[in-house]
């Protein structure tokens, strides 16, 4: 009996840790309401991905970027706490036409942990009037999972004759992820830690009620 109920246990906690993957997700990464008012004028945050769905509509759309404005701003956070490498590269179609590009974080490291602001400096230099394809490709994967995120985020930069930036790089000063100076605890590990105390006390008491009952009948 105590051999069925140990099994019968260990199925419900597998069932469990399957359900909790599966509900849970794992990363989130938009431009906020006031990004959003700024380039386009609407009063909404964008989502290119909401706990771990990819939005392919967003993604589709080239969103233009109004020569007065040198900047970009999302917003992007680690959901789970497990390490989460990401990779950032430019493509930018007329090179001649931005002065030097800039990022406030690395172009490789770890999603943070908590709530980060990703800007990325566009400069134009003014020589002429032109709209400039940029594609900001993301590269995102999950250590533990093996699941893989690959964002190309197109803007079209519009550039006005006489209207130039200049952007120093102290104002993206590089931001080094949480997750790179303190390890945080992985959710999912200490889900799994209170799981099996759960499971190992259940089963301890059930054994020593077993073996009460069981001296009480003889």
């Amino acid at each position: 009996m105590l051999v069925i109920s140990i099994k019968w246990l260990n199925q419900f906690l597998v069932l469990f840790l399957i359900l909790i993957k599966l509900t849970h997700g794992f990363l989130d990464f938009y431009i906020n309401r006031d990004e959003v008012s700024r380039l386009i004028g609407l009063q909404s945050d964008i989502y290119y991905v909401k706990n771990g769905t990819v939005n392919e509509y967003a993604l589709g759309f080239e969103m233009p970027v109004d020569a007065k404005i040198c900047d970009l701003n999302f917003t992007w956070v680690n959901l789970i706490g497990q390490k989460m490498p990401y990779s950032i590269n430019l493509h930018i179609d007329n090179v001649h036409a931005l002065g030097t590009t800039h990022m406030n974080i690395s172009r490789q490291g770890f999603v943070p942990n908590e709530e980060q602001v990703l800007s990325i400096g566009l400069p134009c230099i003014g020589k002429e009037d032109v709209e400039v394809h940029v594609s900001i490709n993301v590269n995102i994967s999950v250590v533990e999972s093996n699941e893989k995120i690959f964002l190309s985020i197109k803007r079209n930069r519009i550039c006005a004759k006489g209207l130039a930036h200049t952007i120093s790089e102290s104002s993206f000063e590089k931001v080094t992820s949480p997750s790179l100076i303190q390890p945080s605890i992985d959710s999912f590990t200490l889900i799994l830690c209170f799981v099996f105390l759960f499971v190992f006390l259940f089963v301890f008491l059930f054994a020593i009620c077993l073996c009460i009952c069981n001296r009480l009948c003889q």
